[in-house]
C-alpha cells in the first residue's frame, strides 16, 4: 500500500455535527436580525474566514455581518450541545478500532480549532491518543477550500501528498485535500457527490467503514 497516513477531517467525518452547525447558523443569522437558507449555511462548512467575511458581505451588504452571526452562533451552538450531545458518525469507532492495527499513521486535518475538536471527540467517545497528529487551519494562513492546510499536514507527518489519504464530506474540504494532491475519499454528509466536485474526488463511499472494505490504489 503506498499510502502511508490517512487524514480525516472531524465535523461532518468523525462527529456528526455539521446539521447542528447548519442549524445555529440559520438561528444566529435571524437572531442578529438576518435571513439565512439552509444552501447557505451548507456553503460554511469548513470555509476560509476570509471568503467566509466576502461572502456574507456579498448576502447583507455588510462586512461586519461575518463577526456578529459567527459569534452569536458560536452561543447558540454552545447552548444547544450542552442538550443535546453530539454523536459519532456511522462506523468511526468501528473504523478506527481497525485503522490502528494498520500499517499507516492516522492524523486529523480540521477547519475547527484545537480546544473544540478535542472537546467533541471526547464527548462522542473517540480517544484522541489514537491520532498520531492533530492539525488545524489555525497553524496555516488560509483555510479550506486552499490547499494550505493539507500541504502543512503532510510537511507536519513527513510524507510526500501522493502518500495522502484525505477523508472529507464537504466541497470545501475535498477541493482542499485534491488541490494538495492527496488521494481523497468522500464520505457525504450534508451534500452528495455530485457533478460540481466530482472531478476533486478519487473515491466515495457511504460510510468511514467502506474504506477499509473498498479497493484503494496499492
Amino acid at each position: 500500500m503506498k499510502h502511508k497516513v490517512i487524514f480525516l477531517d472531524v465535523d461532518g467525518v468523525l462527529v456528526d455535527s455539521e446539521r447542528v452547525f447548519n442549524s445555529c447558523w440559520r438561528k444566529a443569522a435571524e437572531s442578529e436580525g438576518y435571513s439565512m437558507t439552509y444552501e447557505q449555511a451548507l456553503q460554511l462548512r469548513s470555509l476560509d474566514s476570509g471568503l467566509a467575511k466576502t461572502l456574507f458581505a456579498k448576502w447583507y451588504g455588510n462586512e461586519e455581518a461575518y463577526a456578529t452571526i459567527r459569534a452569536a452562533r458560536k452561543l447558540i451552538m454552545s447552548d444547544v450541545v450542552s442538550k443535546e450531545p453530539l454523536r459519532a458518525k456511522q462506523g468511526v469507532l468501528e473504523f478506527l478500532d481497525n485503522v490502528k492495527n494498520l500499517p499507516v499513521k492516522i492524523a486529523i486535518v480540521t477547519s475547527s480549532p484545537i480546544g473544540r475538536i478535542t472537546t467533541y471527540l471526547e464527548s462522542v467517545g473517540i480517544d484522541i491518543s489514537l491520532f498520531d497528529s492533530i492539525i488545524t487551519t489555525e497553524q496555516v494562513k488560509r483555510g479550506k477550500p486552499f490547499p494550505d492546510v493539507y500541504l502543512y499536514a503532510c510537511k507536519a507527518t513527513g510524507f510526500n501528498p501522493e502518500e495522502c489519504i484525505a477523508v472529507e464530506d464537504s466541497p470545501n474540504g475535498v477541493k482542499s485535500a485534491h488541490d494538495a494532491g492527496c488521494y481523497t475519499v468522500m464520505v457525504p454528509d450534508l451534500t452528495p457527490c455530485d457533478e460540481t466536485i466530482e472531478s476533486f474526488v478519487d473515491k466515495q463511499c457511504g460510510t468511514i467503514m467502506d474504506i477499509l472494505n473498498s479497493s484503494l490504489p496499492a
